[in-house]
């Protein structure tokens, strides 16, 4: 196996055969049963893990938040890792993530969520629960919050990619030719984890970009075929200008549009073309933008089902 691309982790049954025991994992730590959610999370419960991982255990309500610790499990032979989340910041965490104005027609003006943000939630959402409180307390955990972690976290890559092409692009100019490619890969990087925020993937570690690309392949939604195409290259600084363009432009494509368009216009090195601002334009090297006649259109991909149940 190249990359690490297991299914994520669901529910208690399968912690054995992750080498975790629940009960000597809770009776190490400090939480109080009437009203706080224990969840392990992090790279062994997303199917990234290897046997030397951490466990990384997130504790969820009470009042106040608390400092991390991190002991050493012995039964296990593994370091755990414990982070704390109150109550009321996991409801702010939730209104940010609500109060972002998402992907629209003018993305690159939106406001994007704050990473830890993102963090958190996504913890959240997709950690395997471990213990639930005797108090009702729901934790947020329906597919709307991670369709919204989806979009934002697609969003947060697509502004960053756009700036690091515009970064590549003067460097280019300058005749800085290293620089150029050091950040085209930086932007080619995010548009990755754009393209598997949209499925689902979403991880803000980026040592996971390609195993979460990986595991898009495996669940044949790689509609753009990046998966082989990187396995051709493996190294991002071999990609091209026309092959980072496509690149870019496919991924603005299926978050703003959900569709795949034919990118039929010939372009210049640096040069790219997008959808902003409800309109499609060809982006110069000096960055003046030009309309360009609407591309074709190849099909539609729906996301509405892509993203796993959460429970």
């Amino acid at each position: 196996m190249t990359y690490p691309c297991r299914p994520r982790a669901t529910a208690i049954s399968g912690l054995g055969a992750l080498g975790v025991n629940r009960f000597d994992l809770l009776s190490e730590l400090q939480y109080n049963a009437a009203s706080e959610h224990v969840l392990l999370t992090g790279s062994v419960v997303e199917g990234f893990g290897n046997s030397l991982s951490d466990f990384d255990v997130l504790i969820v309500g009470g009042e106040k938040q608390r400092p991390t610790t991190v002991f050493h499990l012995a039964s296990a032979n593994r370091w755990i890792d414990v982070t704390h989340l109150s109550t009321r910041d996991l409801s702010l965490s939730l209104a940010t993530l609500y109060s972002s104005s998402g992907i629209c027609s003018d993305w690159s003006g939106s406001r994007t969520v704050p990473f830890d943000v993102l963090e958190q939630l996504h913890d959240v959402c997709h950690g395997v629960l471990l213990t639930t409180p005797w108090e009702e307390l729901a934790l947020p955990r329906e597919r709307a919050v991670a369709t919204a972690l989806s979009k934002s976290w697609a969003l947060s890559n697509l502004i960053g990619a756009r700036a690091r092409w515009q970064d590549a692009v003067g460097a280019l100019i300058d005749g800085q030719s290293l620089q150029a490619c050091h950040a085209r890969g930086m932007c080619i990087g995010m548009c990755i984890d754009g393209y598997t925020a949209l499925f689902g993937e979403t991880d803000i570690n980026v040592k996971w970009r390609f195993a979460k690309l990986a595991r898009v392949h495996a669940r044949g939604l790689d509609c753009i075929g990046l998966f082989d195409r990187w396995m051709l290259h493996r190294n991002l600084d071999c990609i091209g200008w026309g092959e980072s363009a496509q690149l870019l432009f496919d991924v603005i494509c299926l978050a703003t549009s959900g569709a795949l368009y034919a990118l039929d216009t010939d372009l210049v090195d640096g040069e790219r073309v997008e959808l902003d601002k409800g309109r499609w334009v060809r982006v110069r090297l000096d960055g003046i933008a030009e309309p360009v006649a609407a591309p074709r259109r190849l099909r539609a991909i729906d996301f509405s089902e892509v993203t796993e149940n959460i429970v």
